[in-house]
């Protein structure tokens, strides 16, 4: 195994979240074939499975997605993922990281810069954001514009919160694939649930390779520019590049699927409390509560030391289109 370097990762070709926000708004509207990932800790642990990452960071970020159940994992099945989850990351089009200050303080980011170099995953045309990408997206409201009136959304996800996507963003059809959830971030009461997500609390399903392998084969873009959200962990990020070659616009949105179902499953999450609900997309808001909004939404990105109260007021002051806050807040990145 190598040792970690102590070279930061800083990409020339690193975007803000907001320009993200419009990059990928720009993606759907002309269905150019996609695939939007976040990395972080667990994935990273994959990537360097048998030289950058100790065996014990790999087995953790397993053990997160899984559970027990990642004991019965070979060594060649292991090795397979770290394979599959370096070809997605070396094809996706956009690419979010960890901030630099992750990077010098977390041991799992310690080697984000070697891995990127030893498997050769930039390639040329590949931009980079913050890993907090999700985060600003839902709290920049931005998934409003994504999806509002879609013919078509998929979503990979073990949450049953399609018929509630499907009525507040007018969508024609609606598909999603079932997967295993993670039970370590599994915080809710079993009577807080509807009762097929208190079915899927309790079943035994391995989600790798079992559910993997099959999801793999199962996976059908309808056409063109379809447009999938995804939250599946390091797994997920194949499912992206399974639909990119297919054709369509893979969004790795993570743990939002939680936030959306009404799960607490992050620290981040259980702290916003409403701001990360679906329902908060059908609210007005005043001039106080779209300032606490953009606020939150930097506190999880490197732009959080760049912006003064007095630049977020004058950002809030105007309606609060998509397209008017982006130009605006773009020049602080």
């Amino acid at each position: 195994m190598t040792t970690p370097s102590s070279r930061l990762f800083r990409p020339i070709a690193r975007i803000t979240p907001v320009e993200a926000a419009e990059w990928i708004a720009w993606r759907i509207a002309n269905a150019m074939p996609t695939s939007v990932l976040r990395l972080g800790d667990g994935e990273f642990s994959i990537l360097g499975y048998g030289n950058e990452s100790p065996v014990d960071h790999t087995l953790k970020a397993l053990r997160i997605w899984m559970g027990d159940q990642y004991q019965r994992l070979t060594e060649p099945e292991i090795q397979r993922l770290a394979n599959d989850l370096r070809q997605a990351v070396h094809n996706a089009n956009l690419i979010g990281i960890p901030r630099p200050s992750r990077q010098q303080r977390e041991a799992e980011c310690s080697y984000v810069d070697a891995i990127f170099r030893n498997y050769g995953l930039r390639r040329r045309g590949q931009i980079f954001t913050d890993s907090g990408l999700h985060h600003f997206l839902q709290l920049s409201l931005s998934f409003g514009q994504f999806l509002h009136g879609l013919p078509f959304l998929g979503l990979i996800t073990p949450r049953d919160v399609a018929e509630d996507l499907r009525i507040m963003f007018s969508i024609g059809h609606m598909c999603r694939y079932d997967i295993p959830e993670e039970r370590i971030h599994f915080s809710a009461p079993a009577e807080s649930l509807s009762g097929r997500e208190q079915g899927d609390a309790g079943r035994s399903a391995v989600h790798y390779p079992d559910r993997y392998e099959e999801l793999i084969r199962e996976i059908q873009v309808p056409f063109r520019g379809a447009v999938f959200l995804v939250g599946a962990g390091a797994f997920g990020k194949v499912y992206c590049e399974v639909i990119r070659r297919q054709g369509g616009i893979a969004l790795d949105i993570g743990s939002l699927f939680d936030a959306w179902a009404g799960i607490s499953s992050r620290r981040r999450i259980r702290e916003l409390g409403e701001k990360f609900s679906m329902t908060s997309y059908a609210k007005r808001y005043s001039l106080k509560e779209r300032m606490d909004r953009l606020q939150a939404s930097i506190q999880g990105t490197y732009l959080r030391d760049r912006v003064e109260p007095s630049e977020l007021r004058f950002l809030c002051s105007y309606e609060p289109t998509r397209l008017c806050i982006t130009k605006l807040y773009s020049r602080l990145g």
